[in-house]
């Protein structure tokens, strides 16, 4: 890609590799089979990205413990 970047992000270059491919690892084996996973990069004031997916979604008294470390929405640990 040539050109100047959508957006530019600062933090460590290998910790948010690692955050971006556990997101879109866990979009990919919780969706349906052949449904869309949605990606949207958006720069307002901030750089904010979106990943959507059509899988089942987090129960509601899971969503605070979900970035845990060894958490599992689905009871596994």
């Amino acid at each position: 890609m040539e050109g100047k970047p959508a957006a530019e992000v600062a933090g460590d270059r290998e910790l948010l590799r690692r955050a971006f491919e556990n997101v879109l690892r866990n979009a990919i084996r919780y969706s349906p089979e052949q449904a869309a996973i949605d990606v949207l990069l958006r720069r307002v004031q901030i750089t904010t990205i979106t990943v959507r997916d059509y899988g089942p979604r987090v129960r509601e008294e899971s969503l605070t413990q979900i970035f845990e470390s060894f958490f599992h929405a689905d009871g596994r640990n």
